[in-house]
């Protein structure tokens, strides 16, 4: 059972659970997700540039605080 609480495991919890959270609260498709850049994130203001279909920009606020946990 010991493997089951490595780092990489943890990152990858976080990971996850960030993408369920972004899909679930925020209401982006998924090819919205997967085109998202770090420097589209900005953690100061909680907002997240999107590139809709046809190249669209939305700029969406994070409510969640599950997101943007910074520890």
């Amino acid at each position: 059972m010991k493997e089951l609480y490595t780092p990489f495991r943890k990152i990858i919890c976080i990971r996850n659970n960030a993408i369920i959270e972004l899909l679930y609260v925020i209401g982006i498709r998924i090819g919205e997700l997967v085109s998202i850049n770090l420097e589209d994130i900005d953690l100061e203001e909680n907002t997240i540039l999107i590139f809709g279909k046809g190249r669209k920009e939305r700029l969406l606020y994070i409510s969640s605080a599950e997101v943007v946990k910074k520890d």
